[in-house]
């Protein structure tokens, strides 16, 4: 007979497999360019994170294992990111609507803190800037130095945001 932990890991070791399988069939459709069926199926990887929300662990798992992909898997590993975003900030948007800062995760523990940098938040087109911040697209560096200074420039502001952070404990 095995152990209650035993039994918890199979159960954590089953829905990672069920996350990797479903990022893999996401990462096809994303390759296809099939928008529709990316849409289905991380809307089923959605629904199977809710189904096991105290496993949040295996998802989080899954997050870090995309990032360590080799060269040859590149376009995967890019899937892979663009779909631990989103999981990031469904679990960020889950946190703040339960009013947690912070959660244990089992082998992981996860944390909603204050970004190092303000964000530069651009109301107007870049044409409409001073010169000395026109680029291409507006150069946010070169705004959030000079705001940062005291500098005043109309339709832009800076806002300091919060992101999602998951500390391994092994």
């Amino acid at each position: 007979m095995k152990s209650h932990v035993s039994k918890e890991a199979d159960v954590i070791f089953d829905i990672t497999g069920k996350i990797k399988q479903a990022t893999l069939e996401i990462t096809e459709a994303l390759q296809q360019g099939d928008e529709e069926l990316v849409e289905d199926l991380f809307e089923d990887l959605i629904a199977l994170i809710n189904s096991h929300e105290n496993k949040y662990e295996a998802a989080a798992y899954t997050i870090i294992d995309s990032r360590n992909l080799t060269e040859e898997y590149r376009a995967k590993a890019k899937a892979y990111n663009d779909l631990a975003k989103r999981l990031k900030e469904r679990l960020q948007d889950r946190m703040n609507q339960q009013g947690l800062r912070e959660l244990d995760a089992g082998i992981f523990t996860l944390r909603i803190q204050r970004n190092g940098q303000p964000t530069v938040i651009v109301d107007i087109p870049a044409e409409d800037l001073p010169e000395q911040f026109h680029n291409i697209k507006p150069n946010k560096e070169k705004l959030r130095l000079a705001l940062s200074k005291g500098e005043r420039v109309e339709g832009v502001t800076l806002e300091i945001g919060e992101h999602i952070r998951i500390d391994s404990r092994g």
